[in-house]
């Protein structure tokens, strides 16, 4: 049975690769609205060091992406807007494979607190 805290991250991460997609190339910020969601998606999940290298990963690609189209104004770079997403997807299995639920998890009910996801 999946818990609703993991349908709340597939979700989450359904949102986050149409963000990717759909980013306007070049324009900043990006880094910082895939944090913003991956955060929300990850709060109820315990501290993993795996997840938070995945996660650095990740803002570190969106970085990248962006610094390269805006080098090199041609429009969406799809190399690394591939990379990014398969990053995102390496993330989201990462979280499933060694994410527990918080505490804070339990006390709103949707997971238990220690349960893997």
């Amino acid at each position: 049975m999946m818990t609703q805290l993991r349908k709340d991250i597939f979700r989450t991460f359904q949102s986050v690769r149409d963000l990717i997609v759909s980013h306007p190339p070049g324009e900043e910020g990006l880094a910082d609205a895939l944090m913003r969601w991956l955060d929300g998606a990850t709060r109820f999940v315990e501290p993993h060091p795996t997840i938070v290298g995945a996660r650095r990963t990740i803002y570190e690609g969106a970085d990248k992406l962006i610094a390269v189209e805006q080098r090199t104004s041609a429009g969406p770079n799809k190399v690394g807007r591939t990379h990014l997403l398969a990053a995102l997807a390496d993330l989201e299995a990462t979280i499933y494979a060694h994410g527990r639920a918080s505490s804070d998890a339990d006390r709103v009910g949707i997971a238990l607190a220690g349960s893997p996801l």
